[in-house]
């Protein structure tokens, strides 16, 4: 028999089935309708259950198939903050690995943050406590870090960006930037530029070193 059941319905027989539903289904639209209007709210909670369709149209005739996933990550669940921190673990995971394949440097992969939407070229390397957010792009040889914070920047070629703090900035190749450096939205420097400590530029309103 195929069946769907909740853990509050199930016998102790059933629970010791180690298959978990992912919640994730894939109907025949003509179908679907119908096995919905067989749906009754016969269980502990007295609602009607969605995946009660799978035994529905497995009674009726249907074929009816289930698939295992390999890597249980691949279907986890958010339903608090808790789980959100844990899935985000296991993307910045995977990403900082598919990084480090492509020859760039993280000395502490656990503690550098890379969005999916940021491309680094090879040879740069990332200090700890290293956040690209957005759409960032790091050319090849820089340096970002430690504690540094980029959104929606691009940094050249063999720069050095430290405990920096920037925003839509354009930082040129074989910069220096930082330590304690903060680039405001628009900020572009110059190639080979060199901001010294508590570096602070503004678009808008200039530079203040």
């Amino acid at each position: 028999m195929a069946t769907v059941i909740e853990d509050r319905d199930a016998s102790e027989e059933q629970r010791e089935i180690n298959e978990v539903n992912t919640a994730m289904y894939c109907f025949r639209r003509s179908l679907l309708a119908p096995a919905l209007r067989r749906l009754n709210p016969e269980n502990a909670q007295g609602e009607y259950y969605l995946p009660d369709v799978i035994g529905v149209l497995y009674e009726a005739g249907h074929n009816v198939v289930s698939m295992v996933a390999a890597d249980p990550m691949e279907t986890a669940g958010v339903n608090d903050r808790a789980q959100l921190a844990a899935v985000e673990a296991e993307l910045r995971d995977r990403t900082n690995q598919r990084w480090m394949l492509d020859g760039v440097t993280m000395v502490d992969p656990e503690r550098t943050y890379v969005d999916t939407s940021v491309v680094l070229e090879a040879d740069v390397t990332l200090f700890p406590g290293t956040m690209l957010r957005g759409h960032t792009v790091v050319r090849a040889g820089a340096q970002v870090g430690p504690d540094s914070r980029l959104v929606d920047c691009e940094v050249g070629a063999n720069a050095i960006v430290e405990q920096t703090v920037a925003r839509r900035a354009e930082i040129g190749p074989d910069a220096r930037v930082g330590p304690f450096a903060y680039l405001g939205p628009g900020t572009q420097l110059a190639t080979g530029t060199v901001t010294g400590p508590f570096f602070t530029s503004d678009a808008q309103g200039g530079e203040e070193a």
